[in-house]
């Protein structure tokens, strides 16, 4: 399995993060 050199920059990681957050409330909401 490749692994990445370098860390993913923040700001990317808080993309991430907040896409999997809205996805997760808007199942919670269902």
């Amino acid at each position: 399995m490749p692994v990445p050199k370098r860390k993913t920059s923040r700001s990317k990681t808080r993309s991430r993060r907040s896409q999997w957050k809205t996805t997760a409330a808007s199942l919670a909401t269902c």
